[in-house]
């Protein structure tokens, strides 16, 4: 029989008896709790030498002959802090009650779970890491208090270093998970599920939660949660991924000037966009102090009122210019001083997948030549922030009408996009939003003619500029499109679906040489025709299952429309009705004839899988699936299972939406179709509340638009054979 501590301690004696040692006096600190008689059994069964005095650890990390931390118990009793360290007795105390849940894990036959070692190895940075000196600073004191009060006492502390932007929040919050396991809850099976997908796609639902993240260009941030999203069965496989599905469950506000808006949105139902459209200035409003501007900086004014001309040009506030750098990132996703000879502005590269170093995939947005000299003379100079803030607010009392913010002129662009309808993509590249707030971004490549035509439109109408220059501009000669590197081209998914039609093609001839198993590989190509349909048709994620069952679909009538239900959908509370084109509807009519023509066959050699289809036939179950082998019950086949097999190479599962998303906007089609249609919705935008009143029929102008499109591919419903009985 192999030792159980094969894996978990290192075979060296010396070792083992030290770290018993260490074991003993860790449980010797704990007071009373559920588990507590399991623990001290599974430990003398793990540990039945006696405890003898001996070397140090430092002696038997010494004689060891692998890394320490590649075994995990090794790796938490050998690092203890010293006296010195700041909160030590809490340190231990926290060592000692993992160390408990390790035991007891290992007692109930789940060494191989992941929780306690990631808790293991969070513990160990706390007691030994250099960088961890702030979180030590900040531990509370876990000491003399139950097993229930240190758990509640991590939490408290997790949340509010999630709150400060600390990236540990995430990990720290694993050391209480663990705590949960020991106090009784049990640990969850993954089933076939690996391990590393779940565990990235998991860290990326911290990376975009965390509020380092948000951006910073607006005075209300929404905060993200991704607590409800199943990373087992649906890992997210990027961070754009994560943000498309994320929901929004508070905004916060640092900024003082807002303290008026938090308080209406708290006292009232109202979505946020109807109380700030009142706060932002309107266009005549815009038009006068664009006015007032011009003549000022004509007679000298102050620095500060030069960059309040800027700020409300760029849609940037003060803060967001003061961070400016005169240099190129070597990032993309943050903005930066676009000097190039006479011209001067702002330039953004957007932080897509596989986006290149910047200035490549960037663009600029340039100032008026009679507000760039003065701009370069400010930002050149030494200026203080707050200085400029003031002089600023000094100089619009003096102004007449309402009182007019820093915040609402720096959100004058973005407002006058909104209110022209533009779409979110749009608005987040010409405002420099993260794709993680919008993700919007991430699925659309824009034009930069179409960018500079939306902008210049802006100054005519909201600002009155006359000077009707090239407003944005590329930074590089390789591209004239800003965005998503993933948009399919129209011949990448002609070739998809060519594909699927092939191997439809292939099946109908095996069926008709009567091949074995013919039958089923005709209903797998059929199935995966139809899934591919379905997922061009409604652009859903890729997530859950591959199409809805027929109970949640109205094929007849003057609008046909399926009810989606997809992950992170923020129309409804857990669906939203798409039009279906007559592409989809040939297909599904299509799909619904296959299934009775493969009654009569499967009612022969398997009851239960007429009984199934009998299931698909009345709505009760998703109505694609695989004939299985042997007697086991066909599983609904999974958006994730489809993919897995035909992906097309160097595209990303979501390849439709990217698709749909980029043509569309190209189209000229309103952004809040654009954004219903997707399930994006949008934190800022009153139609995409829960309960909102749009219907499948408001969006019929896009489902012309992909008959049209999916005419001009060749693509078609699959034809329906018939079945050997």
């Amino acid at each position: 029989m192999s030792d159980p501590l094969e894996k978990l301690l290192p075979a060296c004696p010396v070792a083992r008896v030290e770290f018993a040692a260490e074991g003993s006096r860790l449980l010797h600190l704990l007071p009373e709790y559920a588990a507590k008689g399991t623990v001290e059994r599974c430990f003398a069964r793990l540990f039945p030498a006696p405890v003898a005095e001996c070397s140090t650890v430092d002696a038997a990390q010494r004689a060891m002959d692998r890394k320490l931390k590649t075994y995990p118990i090794g790796d938490l009793l050998a690092h203890r802090p010293t006296q010195a360290t700041p909160g030590a007795p809490s340190i231990d105390m926290l060592r000692a009650w993992v160390f408990a849940g390790a035991l007891h894990a290992i007692d109930e036959g789940d060494q191989d779970h992941t929780a306690w070692m990631f808790a293991i190895r969070t513990v160990r940075k706390l007691a030994t890491d250099k960088d961890w000196s702030g979180e030590r600073a900040r531990l509370p004191s876990v000491l003399d208090v139950s097993l229930w009060q240190v758990r509640c006492s991590l939490d408290a502390w997790a949340v509010r270093e999630r709150g400060t932007g600390n990236a540990q929040a995430g990990q720290i919050d694993n050391i209480r998970r663990h705590f949960d396991h020991l106090a009784g809850t049990p640990r969850r099976d993954v089933g076939d599920v690996t391990r590393k997908a779940t565990k990235r796609s998991q860290s990326l639902a911290a990376e975009l939660t965390a509020p380092r993240a948000l951006s910073t260009d607006v005075p209300v941030l929404p905060v993200l949660d991704l607590n409800q999203h199943d990373h087992d069965n649906a890992p997210l496989v990027t961070v754009e991924e994560a943000a498309d599905v994320a929901g929004v469950v508070w905004l916060r506000s640092n900024h003082q000037d807002v303290d008026d808006l938090i308080e209406d949105l708290m006292e009232t139902d109202a979505p946020l966009s109807a109380i700030t459209a009142t706060r932002h200035l309107t266009q005549d409003e815009a038009r006068a102090l664009f006015r007032d501007l011009r003549k000022a900086i004509a007679h000298g004014a102050e620095p500060g009122v030069v960059m309040l001309a800027v700020s409300l040009f760029l849609g940037a506030s003060f803060d967001t210019l003061n961070d400016l750098s005169a240099t190129v990132p070597k990032t993309a996703g943050t903005p930066w001083w676009h000097v190039r000879g006479e011209d001067f502005g702002i330039a953004f590269a957007p932080a897509i997948t596989s986006a290149p170093k910047p200035p490549t995939g960037g663009f600029g947005i340039l100032i008026n030549s009679w507000l760039a000299t003065e701009a370069r003379k400010v930002v050149e100079g030494a200026h203080d922030l707050d200085a400029l803030e003031e002089q600023a607010k000094q100089w619009l009392k003096l102004r007449p009408g309402r009182r007019r913010r820093l915040s609402r002129i720096a959100q004058c662009l973005s407002a006058a996009l909104v209110s022209a309808g533009a779409d979110a993509a749009v608005t987040g590249l010409l405002t420099r939003q993260d794709i993680r707030t919008c993700p919007q971004v991430y699925y659309t490549r824009v034009k930069v003619a179409q960018l500079d035509q939306i902008y210049a439109d802006y100054r005519t109408n909201w600002l009155s500029d006359t000077e009707r220059d090239t407003a944005v501009c590329t930074l590089g000669r390789s591209s004239n499109s800003i965005g998503s590197r993933r948009v399919p081209a129209p011949e990448t998914v002609a070739t998809f679906f060519a594909a699927l039609d092939h191997k439809l093609a292939e099946a109908e001839e095996g069926l008709a040489a009567r091949r074995p198993y013919a039958v089923q590989q005709l209903h797998a190509a059929f199935v995966n025709k139809v899934a591919g349909i379905v997922a061009f048709a409604t652009a859903m994620r890729p997530h859950g299952v591959a199409c809805p069952p027929f109970s949640q679909m109205l094929l007849e009538g003057p609008c046909p429309s399926l009810r989606l239900q997809d992950k992170g959908n923020r129309q409804v509370d857990d669906a939203r009705w798409l039009p279906v084109p007559s592409l989809l509807a040939e297909t599904l009519r299509a799909l619904r004839m296959h299934l009775e023509n493969l009654r009569p066959w499967a009612s022969l050699t398997s009851p239960g899988l007429a009984a199934h289809i009998d299931a698909s036939l009345s709505g009760e179950c998703a109505p694609l699936w695989y004939i299985p082998v042997g007697a086991e019950p066909p599983e609904v086949l999974k958006c994730s299972d489809f993919w897995k097999v035909h992906k097309p190479p160097r595209q990303e599962r979501n390849l439709f939406r990217h698709y749909w998303r980029t043509q569309l906007v190209a189209s000229d089609f309103p952004g809040w179709m654009l954004d219903y249609w997707m399930g994006h919705g949008g934190w800022q935008a009153a139609q995409y509340l829960p309960h909102g009143a749009y219907r499948a029929g408001d969006l019929q102008s896009i489902a012309d638009a992909i008959d049209e499109h999916a005419a001009d591919l060749g693509l078609h419903a699959p034809e329906v054979r018939r079945l050997p009985q």
